[in-house]
């Protein structure tokens, strides 16, 4: 077992449960200067972006839960819109709803592949739990990270997103471990902390630096979120300075 201390937070722990994107990958830092994928997807479809809004809005809840391809879907709504799509501009769909994802997985956050391989020396349990759509996570086989963890958990394929209590305990029982001896690790987006502090987490731990360097998220909402954790890191690789094995 190891211990963690920083601050008021001194624990024990065995395992670590970790978000993936925004936490051990970073789209956005793949992604060119202001890249929004439904932007993105609008142009290519020649449609008005709201529209594309309204339809991720109305398919996302079901998309993230089940293995179906976010590009088949996008074809089958172009096709109900008398939208003819060649070969090519699927392509360009799934570059736009895609590549970013596939790049930041082959090129994982600095330092958090080489920080896995220490844990992995001290006996911690790795595993990730990621909510995500089937196109997000295609390439994680062939990630380096694909090689230093226990267990990945991804919501389209187990069909449990969090916060649910469900896709934590689902996470954790894969990896043979429990609540009270595991940490959460994660940004914090989709109330994450609030559904392992409900499973009872051993310790729950913001990761700040991905959301921070992008820019994406008010400081005010992210300051909401931190404060719902234990304690505030900016990349992976300093839990190491804050474990005793």
């Amino acid at each position: 077992m190891s211990r963690l201390g920083a601050g008021d937070l001194a624990v024990d722990f065995d395992s670590i449960v970790f978000d993936l994107f925004h936490t051990l990958v970073d789209p956005q830092q793949h992604a060119p200067v202001g890249f929004r994928r439904l932007e993105a997807v609008a142009a290519i479809l020649n449609l008005p972006i709201v529209e594309i809004e309204l339809w991720w809005q109305q398919r996302v809840e079901e998309l993230v839960i089940t293995p179906i391809s976010p590009i088949d879907a996008l074809v089958e709504f172009a096709t109900s819109r008398r939208i003819v799509m060649s070969p090519a501009a699927i392509a360009e769909l799934d570059r736009a709803m895609g590549a970013a994802q596939d790049a930041a997985l082959a090129q994982p956050v600095q330092g958090v592949v080489a920080a896995f391989g220490k844990l992995a020396d001290q006996g911690v349990g790795r595993i990730v739990l990621s909510n995500a759509v089937v196109r997000d996570v295609r390439a994680f086989g062939e990630s380096p990270l694909a090689a230093v963890v226990d267990d990945a958990c991804m919501s389209c394929f187990t069909g449990l997103v969090k916060p649910d209590a469900a896709a934590y305990i689902g996470a954790l029982e894969r990896g043979g471990a429990s609540a009270g001896r595991s940490l959460f690790v994660g940004d914090g987006g989709s109330d994450e902390f609030l559904g392992a502090r409900e499973v009872g987490f051993a310790g729950v731990i913001a990761v700040t630096g991905p959301v921070s360097r992008g820019g994406w998220r008010s400081t005010a909402e992210q300051q909401r979120i931190v404060a719902d954790a234990d304690l505030a890191i900016v990349d992976v690789p300093e839990l190491l300075g804050l474990i005793d094995s």
